[in-house]
């Protein structure tokens, strides 16, 4: 096994999952590890009502990009020291989880 991919959604659960990855790829001798984070960015809303008590908030896609790719970058520095000979790479994508991981496989 050369690469291992871990997905992210930066909670605990996923902490716990890639620092696994970080120690199965030491003992399979894999060389890299990808972390992906997948995420939507919703859809504009139009012909909705919107009421002054409930406001329609839009996230921005490049914020959302720069969350998940800083987010990413915090994952890999938390890693690198116990991933010794492991290139970590990161990717986010905006997108469906399962069409990310097409995209990348």
């Amino acid at each position: 096994m050369q690469t291992i991919l871990v997905l992210t959604d930066f909670s605990d659960v996923a902490l716990r999952a890639a620092n696994y990855a970080i120690h199965l790829a030491n003992q399979l001798h894999s060389k890299r590890i990808i972390l992906l984070n997948a995420y939507q960015s919703p859809e504009p809303v139009s012909n909705i009502p919107v009421t002054p008590e409930i406001p329609v908030i839009q996230a921005n896609p490049d914020e959302l990009y720069k969350e998940s790719t800083m987010q990413l970058d915090n994952l890999r520095s938390m890693l690198e020291p116990a991933a010794a000979g492991v290139t970590i790479d990161t990717m986010s994508d905006d997108d469906i989880l399962e069409e990310a991981v097409k995209k990348l496989i």
